[in-house]
């Protein structure tokens, strides 16, 4: 249903403003090997420029990430030592067998995120959650992301992560190993896990063209008049620019408004295939 996945999480805690961009194409599949695996206490990522941002912005500055569960995360889970990183990179793949300190030289990681003991709830595969960064990142859109994860233990060691396999045979987009300190790893593992992530205060957002709502005054659903019916992500806006919740959902479905939802005046932001729309709904 949309907004239902993150609207209690994103309610609950102070929303910096800014603009929520995605990389979660519909072939998804789930994979333990991200925040759950022995085997995969460290892994990293790499997302090429275009995916999760037009790859012609400015720089902008990332202050929150968002990752999806997968397959047996009901019951949620428990990461300890949990550390996370970003890096820009010219990489486009990791080479065969990647060694993580070479890979580590070339992006320049820089810790964003450290927690003793992380709790994610559980809930359905495809809901995401946020984890809310230390101090933001810059990130070069001309240039791959690379994010890295870190964990010594997980309570629940089979909670997959959605993610897609994307890359041709004989490129690597993820290295995984089996300890945090390993400085080799291996490229086998081929789901990079869906991403998104905010920008924060202050940023220029990437340009927006206009949808329509249909119904419009709107009571419990609606309608964007959007190109195709391909996968968007949906961020529902207040007039006062708090983000009331997230959601990703198919381009023509009728779109569930939030029950309870207040009278009044609020716009919703649609990211589908590298372009953001941006619609006006009024609420009675």
């Amino acid at each position: 249903m949309f907004f239902a996945a993150l609207a209690l999480l994103l309610a609950a805690a102070p929303q910096a403003q800014g603009q929520v961009y995605s990389f979660a194409p519909a072939n998804a599949t789930s994979s333990a090997s991200v925040l759950a695996l022995a085997s995969a206490r460290h892994n990293q990522q790499l997302y090429r420029p275009g995916q999760v941002l037009d790859s012609t912005l400015a720089p902008l500055r990332v202050s929150r990430i968002y990752l999806r569960l997968g397959d047996l995360a009901n019951t949620g889970n428990q990461i300890d030592s949990l550390r996370l990183a970003l890096g820009n990179t010219t990489l486009r793949d990791f080479r065969q067998n990647a060694n993580f300190q070479n890979v580590f030289v070339r992006t320049g990681l820089r810790r964003v995120f450290s927690r003793g003991r992380q709790v994610i709830n559980g809930g359905p595969a495809g809901t995401w959650f946020s984890l809310d960064l230390d101090s933001a990142f810059t990130l070069n859109p001309a240039r791959s992301l690379v994010l890295d994860i870190r964990y010594s233990n997980a309570s629940n060691p089979t909670m997959g992560i959605q993610g897609t396999g994307i890359f041709a045979v004989g490129a690597r987009r993820r290295v995984v190993a089996g300890n945090q300190t390993d400085t080799a790893g291996s490229g086998s593992s081929s789901i990079v896990p869906h991403l998104g992530f905010d920008v924060a205060t202050g940023i220029a957002p990437r340009r927006t063209l206009a949808v329509r709502a249909v119904p419009n005054p709107a009571q419990g659903s609606v309608h964007f008049s959007l190109p195709n019916p391909a996968p968007a992500m949906a961020t529902l806006v207040a007039a006062d620019g708090r983000r009331l919740a997230l959601a990703s959902t198919s381009g023509w479905e009728a779109f569930a408004l939030p029950a309870g939802l207040a009278p009044g005046l609020y716009q919703v932001l649609l990211v589908q295939q590298g372009l953001t729309f941006r619609a006006t709904v009024v609420v009675e």
